[in-house]
């Protein structure tokens, strides 16, 4: 797998930037081609994600200008502009409506991009070694001996400790 020597985080912009170093993570857990898919089209999105953020600015941008064009228009009435204002009041409505469209639209792709995101696990740690399972984990450290805890935490001879996953649903 790519090394994730950075210590990226998961995130759209790293899925956008590095899908190279996702997808070879993302192999590596044996993720599903669903997953790599949803990382694909988060990549894919992220494009039309900047494409509608600059849209939506650009229409913000004309109906600040037409705005302050009304402004100074009516400042000036006396000069029978009453057409000219009219015409800065229907570009500036126009341009916020364009702006409200894109911003919806930002929305919706935002919504989809998080629901995709929450299903691709995070990147691994570079010292995690390649494997099928768990089964193949090298053991870094082993501290306190098994053998010695019940005398350590003075358990009856009686006692039988439960699995995590036991005592967690108990």
């Amino acid at each position: 797998r790519v090394s994730n020597k950075h210590q990226l985080s998961l995130d759209t912009r790293t899925i956008a930037s590095h899908l190279d170093l996702v997808l070879s993570h993302l192999d590596a857990r044996r993720a599903s081609d669903e997953t790599k898919d949803a990382a694909r089209t988060i990549s894919s999105l992220q494009q039309e994600r900047v494409a509608l953020i600059q849209e939506r600015d650009a229409h913000l941008n004309a109906r600040k200008e037409a705005s302050a064009l009304v402004g100074q228009l009516m400042r000036n009435k006396e000069d029978g502009n009453e057409g000219e204002i009219e015409q800065a009041k229907t570009a500036s409505s126009q341009a916020a409506e364009a702006a409200a469209q894109a911003e919806e639209k930002l929305g919706a792709l935002e919504t989809t991009v998080n629901e995709l995101l929450g299903s691709i696990p995070n990147l691994l740690d570079d010292l995690v070694p390649d494997g099928t399972d768990d089964s193949e984990n090298e053991e870094v450290l082993l501290w306190g001996d098994i053998e010695d805890l019940p005398k350590e935490l003075d358990w009856p001879s009686d006692f039988e400790p439960k699995w995590h996953d036991d005592v967690a649903s108990a």
